[in-house]
């Protein structure tokens, strides 16, 4: 379970669906809550303002809640971020994001792209259309590329609590067209054991776990699994993300970060483990 969550609002109409995914997620897991406002330079009490104001709400309902403010200009309010999330060692960063779509992610960087390449925590991202995560997440559906996957999202299913149901996705990769039909890299068979395998150690860690073998029709893993959550009445969906650092990890697109901008469920890209560390 959580301890420590950080929420980094932005003092926009969206931070209301921020606090109130932080307000569920504290109040099930019994976290204590940092609220962040990062402000423009030379707005330091309005920052604090904000803090404030959401400090004071999520203590009204319970929470355990202390507010922290800083300034920064645009280009470095993610590393205030992921300086303040380190500083404090939380152990999930909440944060909104904007449906950009798919190629504008993966080409223009953002605040929470930013927070992402740089920290080694947990990160739930919550969508502007979205309505945050419910009080109990009856389907979360697990992204497991590989075996090497299923460590950190385990971690970050039992940070959430609640989750009453994991649906294990594999998506098998498309690697081109041939003959006007579709060719994959990875045998469905091959896909099938470690999908098998996911599964197996997840209810062996006592999740109630279901498997489920998609194909990537379109070229787009990230399109396949935003389908696959609406196919099966997802509340969350859980990805792993090798984050790479310094500029790849700025300018180069991921799964994880690709599918926030597919769906209105919010994403949770779990911890990098050290073994996912850039070398």
């Amino acid at each position: 379970m959580y301890r420590k969550i950080l929420v980094a609002l932005d003092g926009s109409r969206h931070d209301r669906a921020l606090l109130a995914a932080t307000a569920r997620l504290a109040t099930r897991t019994g976290a204590g809550v940092i609220v962040l406002h990062v402000g423009p330079p030379g707005l330091a009490a309005s920052a604090t303002h904000v803090a404030r104001e959401a400090r004071d709400e999520l203590t009204a309902e319970g929470v355990r809640a202390e507010l922290h403010s800083a300034t920064a200009g645009r280009r470095e309010v993610a590393a205030t971020i992921a300086h303040a999330a380190d500083a404090a060692d939380v152990d999930l960063v909440v944060m909104g994001s904007r449906r950009l779509g798919e190629l504008h992610a993966a080409l223009v960087g953002s605040i929470s792209r930013g927070v992402i390449t740089r920290i080694d925590r947990s990160v739930l991202l919550v969508g502007r259309e979205g309505t945050g995560i419910s009080a109990d997440v009856s389907v979360g559906l697990a992204e497991v590329s590989s075996p090497d996957d299923l460590e950190p999202v385990m971690s970050a299913l039992d940070g959430q609590g609640g989750v009453h149901e994991v649906v294990a996705l594999h998506v098998c990769a498309l690697t081109g067209v041939y003959g006007g039909a579709p060719a994959y890299g990875e045998p469905a068979a091959e896909g099938k054991r470690t999908l098998d395998e996911a599964v197996a150690r997840l209810r062996r860690a006592g999740f109630h776990a279901v498997g489920r073998l998609a194909h990537n029709l379109t070229g787009s893993v990230a399109r396949a699994i935003a389908e696959e959550a609406r196919l099966v009445g997802a509340d969350l969906i859980i990805v792993g993300s090798a984050r790479p650092a310094g500029v790849e990890g700025l300018l180069l697109g991921s799964t994880a970060r690709a599918v926030v901008h597919l769906t209105d469920l919010p994403v949770l890209i779990a911890a990098r483990t050290p073994a996912l560390e850039p070398v």
